[in-house]
C-alpha cells in the first residue's frame, strides 16, 4: 500500500453522487464495446512460468494508479512513451471502488480508453481492483487530506463482483488483459501484526475463488491474480493449497517497511511459491517521507531486485507513474523520471536488453 506524502489530486470533482447505478454488468460493458480487436498470442501459464504464444515472457513496468485520478494532466502519449523510452512492456491500472460505486460509466468509459492505449502500445495490462481491507468486511479509510471520499477503497463484495461481472464482460476478449482480485486484503484490527501462517489465505481463498468465478461466469479465460493477507505481502500457504484455476497467478506487494527491512522474513512470507505458481510483484518501490517507505537503492532496492525479483523470476510493475503519489516515478512534466524513477528506467531497460 502507498501512503503518499503530498495531497492526491482531489477525487470529488468525479464523485458528485453517492449512489450505486442499477444497471446490469452486461448492459453497462455493452455500452462501451470496441471495435473488434485483432487477435494476438494468448498468455498461459505453465507451473511457474507466464508464457506468450508458447514463448516465456517476463513482463516488467510501472502502477499507473487510478484512471480518473491520475488522467487529469497525463499526456496521452505517456504509455508509448514507457514502452519505447523505459523498456516497459506492462501496465497497471488501479480502480479505486468508492468512485466506481459512483460513475461506473465514466470509470469504464476511462478504462476503456487506457487499455486501449496501452494495448496499442503493445503492452500488457493488468487492471487492478484496488480494495484495501478485508473482503467483506472493514475498509482502510484515507486521510483527509488525500482528498479521496471516505469509502475509496470500499471492500464491500457485491460492489467487487459488480465489477467484476462488468469488467470480464467487456474486457474478456483481450486474453492480454490480466485482472488482478484484490489490491490489498488486511485485518485493520491486527494494527500491523501478521497473522498466524497460512490463517489468512485460508479464510481468503474460498472469497476470491467466488470472485474469479463471476468471472469466469461470463466465459472470460484471462489470467487472474489473487494474493495474501496483510497488505498483500503474506503469501504463506498459498504454495501448500493453492487457487483451483489453472489460470491463477498470485501477486505480492513490498515496500522497505513491509516486513522492516528483513528479507530473511520477506523470504518466510513468500516461501517456496515461486517454485511452482507465476508470481507478480505488482507494487513496489522505495524512497518517500512516509515511513514505509523510507529506504534507497542502496540499502533495500539492489538487494530486493537481486534477492528476489531476479533469483526468483518475478514479474513486476513499480509504484508509481505519477509526479505527487508517492514513490514518484516522474517529474511534474511527466516526461522526466526522478531519481527512483531513473534507476527504475535503468532497471527496466538491463532486462529488456
Amino acid at each position: 500500500m502507498h501512503l503518499p506524502s503530498r495531497h492526491h489530486q482531489t477525487a470529488e470533482r468525479f464523485c458528485t453522487r453517492r449512489r450505486f447505478l442499477g444497471l446490469g454488468a452486461a448492459a453497462l460493458a455493452a455500452a462501451a464495446l470496441p471495435a473488434h480487436a485483432a487477435p494476438s498470442p494468448m498468455l498461459s501459464l505453465d507451473g511457474p512460468s507466464l508464457l506468450c504464444g508458447g514463448q516465456p515472457l517476463s513482463l516488467k513496468g510501472v502502477a499507473m494508479g487510478d484512471p480518473l485520478l491520475t488522467r487529469v494532466e497525463r499526456p496521452a502519449g505517456d504509455y508509448r512513451h514507457l514502452a519505447e523510452g523505459w523498456g516497459a512492456n506492462t501496465v497497471r491500472l488501479s480502480v479505486h471502488p468508492g468512485l466506481w460505486r459512483r460513475q461506473p460509466r465514466r470509470m469504464l468509459a476511462a478504462l476503456e480508453a487506457e487499455v486501449a492505449a496501452a494495448r496499442g502500445a503493445g503492452q500488457v495490462v493488468i487492471i487492478d481492483w484496488h480494495a484495501i481491507g478485508w473482503p467483506g468486511g472493514s475498509h482502510f479509510r484515507p486521510p483527509a487530506r488525500w482528498g479521496l471520499p471516505p469509502d475509496a477503497y470500499d471492500c464491500d463484495l457485491a460492489l467487487a463482483r459488480f465489477f467484476w461481472s462488468t469488467v470480464a464482460s467487456r474486457f474478456g476478449y483481450d486474453r492480454h488483459v490480466i485482472f488482478e482480485i484484490w489490491n490489498e486484503p488486511v485485518r485493520l484490527e491486527n494494527e500491523g501484526r501478521l497473522s498466524a501462517p497460512g490463517r489468512d489465505w485460508t479464510e481468503l481463498k474460498p472469497i476470491l475463488a467466488s470472485l474469479v468465478a463471476e468471472i469466469r461466469r461470463h466465459h472470460a479465460d484471462n489470467l487472474v491474480l489473487v494474493t495474501g493477507g496483510h497488505w498483500a505481502s503474506d503469501l504463506t500457504g498459498v504454495a501448500e493449497d493453492p487457487l483451483d484455476d489453472p489460470r491463477a497467478a498470485y501477486s505480492w506487494h513490498v515496500y522497505p517497511g513491509t516486513a522492516r527491512g528483513d528479507l530473511d522474513l520477506l523470504d518466510r512470507l513468500l516461501g517456496d511459491l515461486p517454485q511452482s505458481r507465476a508470481v507478480f510483484v505488482t507494487e513496489w518501490g522505495f524512497g518517500g517521507q512516509d515511513e514505509h517507505l523510507r529506504g534507497g537503492a542502496a540499502d533495500f532496492g539492489d538487494a530486493f531486485v537481486h534477492r528476489f525479483l531476479a533469483a526468483r523470476g518475478l514479474h513486476w510493475t513499480a509504484w508509481c507513474w505519477h509526479p505527487i503519489w508517492q514513490p514518484a516515478l516522474v517529474e511534474p512534466d511527466w516526461q522526466t523520471p526522478t531519481e527512483i524513477g531513473s534507476w527504475v528506467r535503468a532497471l527496466m531497460l538491463r532486462a529488456e536488453g
